[in-house]
């Protein structure tokens, strides 16, 4: 799998615990949800945006760590 296929399958996997793109927008308090949709092409949360994410995550008994937003090395977490 290429580094890009990975970030996008990151983002999107964030974006799938959250209940999809809608309700990941809602929880986020966005008005629209393409705002989470260009994150999901794109696959990329914006590093501005991921600590509101987690906040979020954790408001919502959502299990999402830091490490979660990038492709680490096995091990580089711990």
């Amino acid at each position: 799998m290429k580094a890009a296929e990975k970030s996008k399958s990151l983002a999107e996997r964030i974006i799938r615990d959250f209940g999809g793109i809608t309700a990941m927008a809602n929880a986020l308090g966005h008005k629209h949800a393409s705002t989470v949709q260009g994150w999901k092409e794109r696959g990329v949360i914006p590093v501005r945006q991921q600590g509101f994410v987690l906040a979020k995550a954790r408001e919502k008994g959502i299990n999402l760590k830091p490490e979660d937003f990038f492709d680490l090395p096995a091990g580089a977490a711990e």
